[in-house]
């Protein structure tokens, strides 16, 4: 059995006790979009990851998992 690991998009928001719609609001990204990115579907755009970096301090690096 495979464990997958939790993104650290994830981890930040629900240690800010924040709904993805909330975080799609901040950051001016869809809800599908970031669950994607949250569960590992999708990796960001490079303006993406920029914009998530930028509202979250989460370091660009981060999001290419």
């Amino acid at each position: 059995m495979t464990i997958k690991s939790t993104h650290p998009l994830r981890l930040w928001r629900i240690n800010q006790q924040m709904t993805l719609a909330e975080l799609a609001e901040l950051v001016g990204l869809s809800k599908p979009y970031l669950s994607q990115i949250e569960n590992g579907d999708k990796q960001p755009s490079p303006e993406a990851a920029k914009r998530l970096s930028k509202r979250t301090k989460i370091p660009v690096g981060e999001f290419a998992l």
